[in-house]
C-alpha cells in the first residue's frame, strides 16, 4: 500500500502545480516513465530521488513523509470504517480487508485520503496555491 499512497501523493502534488509527468521528470532529472511507475505504485524511488521529489514539490523529506503517513492513516481508517459495516470474522485485520477489496476501490480510497491530507496542509497555511519561482520551483521563502 505504501507504493500506491506515495505515488498518489506525488501525482497530486504534481497536478496541483499544473505539471505533466514529463515536466516533473525533467525537474528531477529522470525519464517520464520513471515518474509514471512511481505514481502508479510499481516503483518506489531511492532515497536520493525521494529527496529530489520532495524538494521539487517545495518541501522537506520530513514533510513529504508526513503527507504519506497521513494519507496511509486516512486510508486505513476509511478501510476499517467500511469493513465495520460488512460482516467480519473475529481475527480479520485491516490488511485482510484491503486485500479483499477491489483494486479500484482501494485506489479511490487512497486518492480521497491524499486529497484530504493535502487539502488540510493548504488550509493550515492559509494558501490556495503555493508560491512558485520563475523556474517553476516552489518558493521556500
Amino acid at each position: 500500500m505504501l507504493g500506491l499512497v506515495l505515488g498518489r501523493v506525488i501525482s497530486t502534488l504534481r497536478e496541483k502545480k499544473g505539471w505533466s509527468q514529463g515536466t516533473l521528470a525533467e525537474q528531477v532529472g529522470v525519464s517520464q516513465s520513471v515518474i509514471s511507475r512511481i505514481e502508479s505504485g510499481r516503483v518506489r524511488p531511492d532515497i536520493y530521488l525521494y529527496g529530489l521529489l520532495a524538494e521539487t514539490c517545495g518541501m522537506t523529506v520530513e514533510r513529504l513523509n508526513e503527507h504519506v503517513r497521513d494519507a496511509q492513516n486516512r486510508t486505513r481508517k476509511a478501510a476499517e470504517a467500511a469493513m465495520q459495516t460488512a460482516p467480519t470474522t473475529p481475527g480479520q485485520t485491516w490488511q485482510e480487508a484491503i486485500a479483499i477489496a477491489s483494486m479500484a476501490g482501494l485506489v479511490g480510497l487512497i486518492g480521497f485520503a491524499v486529497a484530504a491530507a493535502l487539502s488540510d496542509e493548504i488550509a493550515d497555511r492559509g494558501q490556495v496555491t503555493p508560491p512558485v519561482t520563475s523556474k517553476g520551483r516552489l518558493d521556500h521563502g
